[in-house]
């Protein structure tokens, strides 16, 4: 007999391997070298039309957003670590960039980053709170 992995313990895993996928592809793009060529050279083409500041603002949004919500579900003194946590990685790999060929560090990519923290934390926190109250009304 085998036993069956409950259906919530397997979207957990699924969701914890995406948003590690996640933060790998934004690792990724913040530290390989020349990512644009790589880029337009792939299905991703249409990102390379977009504004750098853009871009990073908008993986930093996704990605406290989704480790706000999985990682802290509107407990604020996870959701701190969670910030915490991608705050030093936007910084770290924005100053990691310094040594890397043909990339730059960018003290207008680092507010970017920031920014995008900032912006998907509070999404994740108005997220959370929305559903307790929903989960408290029924």
């Amino acid at each position: 007999m085998s036993q069956s992995v409950p259906t919530a313990s397997r979207h957990r895993t699924l969701q914890i391997i995406a948003a590690s996928l996640l933060l790998g592809f934004v690792s990724w793009g913040l530290l390989a070298p020349n990512v644009s060529a790589m880029l337009r050279a792939s299905v991703l083409s249409p990102l390379t039309l977009m504004n750098d500041i853009l871009i990073h603002c908008s993986a930093y949004t996704l990605a406290a957003t989704i480790g706000g919500l999985l990682f802290a579900n509107g407990d604020t003194a996870k959701t701190r670590i969670v910030c915490l946590v991608l705050l030093m990685h936007g910084a770290g790999t924005e100053l990691l960039q310094a040594f890397i060929p043909q990339r730059t560090c960018s003290a207008m990519d680092l507010f970017a980053n920031v920014t995008g923290v900032a912006l998907g934390t509070v999404i994740a926190l108005r997220i959370s709170r929305n559903s307790l109250n929903q989960q408290r009304h029924v």
